[in-house]
């Protein structure tokens, strides 16, 4: 009972076909016009790795992530899933509940899952927000495979840089992380690194989280070079999935160029990554607080 209302809307929004409606509201950016749902699941049909840019706040990013793998694997390509939310400590978690759904015969969604994912001590959105692609990839039967950096990898990262990758994956990541910068990619991660922290960190501590940035990054396109699906989707944040200082960089040096499509879900309102991601699905706004209010300017 306790998520009987989630799973009634959740089951509702499946019902509901994925068409082209009246407004038009999928960016083609390469074309410069908008293009049809139908058209879109098309293109990312044809591609090895798509990236979806979510915010991990809005469910409607959620749902709209659920269905179009759904929709890619009811063509049959049959998508393994990366997880940007998921600590990859935690991989184990979906072997056991998957022990517990032996039965392929009988449908399942994702109910209990949150559990042994530890998810109300995760710092994630709720369960409920992020619920939707879990429970598509369960009643589909889909492969998941958690991403993120641990929380503990997180911290040696920031505080010892380079050295402070996992000793497990240090020398297939180092590589990747040591090949130089040009100046606009620097300069545009510390842009971006800035803008996330308010504009208030000192240049040594947004130097940390740049670093934290590329190796999560790193470890996102090493896992999805390493799985080489026959399609394979990523779901993270904006800024993993942005073409210039993000994930498809990475993975055209590990797997060569024109394999990945990049898909942003934007909220009306926010700025539009020029040139930065493939295609942009304009989602309705949300009201939120400010979180850099708080901040007395000097």
């Amino acid at each position: 009972m306790k998520y009987l209302w989630s799973i009634l809307f959740f089951a509702l929004f499946l019902a509901m076909p994925l068409s082209v409606s009246a407004k038009q509201d999928i960016w083609d950016v390469a074309n410069q016009k908008y293009i049809s749902q139908s058209a879109l699941l098309d293109r990312l049909g044809q591609s090895q790795n798509i990236l979806l840019g979510i915010r991990p706040d809005n469910i409607r990013h959620h749902e709209l992530a659920a269905k179009v793998i759904e929709n890619l694997d009811k063509t049959g390509l049959k998508p393994v899933i990366l997880l940007g939310n998921v600590e990859h400590d935690k991989q184990n978690a979906f072997a056991i509940f998957n022990q517990r759904h032996q039965n392929s015969s009988l449908e399942h969604d994702a109910t209990g899952l949150d559990m042994l994912l530890d998810w109300s001590k995760s710092g994630q959105s709720n369960w409920a927000i992020v619920r939707p692609v879990f429970d598509m990839a369960m009643l589909r039967q889909l492969s998941l495979r958690a991403g993120l950096f641990s929380r503990y990898e997180i911290g040696q990262i920031y505080r010892n840089g380079l050295d402070g990758l996992p000793q497990n994956m240090a020398d297939r990541l180092r590589p990747l992380l040591i090949r130089p910068l040009s100046d606009k990619i620097r300069i545009a991660l510390n842009k971006q690194t800035r803008a996330e922290h308010c504009g208030k960190m000192p240049p040594e501590i947004i130097k940390k989280f740049t670093t934290l940035t590329r190796a999560q990054n790193s470890l996102f396109a090493l896992k999805m070079a390493t799985e080489g699906a026959r399609t394979q989707i990523l779901i993270a944040s904006e800024r993993n999935i942005l073409k210039d200082i993000g994930v498809p960089r990475i993975l055209d040096s590990l797997m060569g160029p024109d394999k990945t499509i990049s898909l942003l879900f934007l909220e009306t309102g926010q700025d539009m990554p020029k040139g930065k991601v493939d295609y942009i699905w304009h989602t309705a706004a949300r009201t939120r607080l400010d979180p850099c209010a708080f901040l007395i300017s000097k």
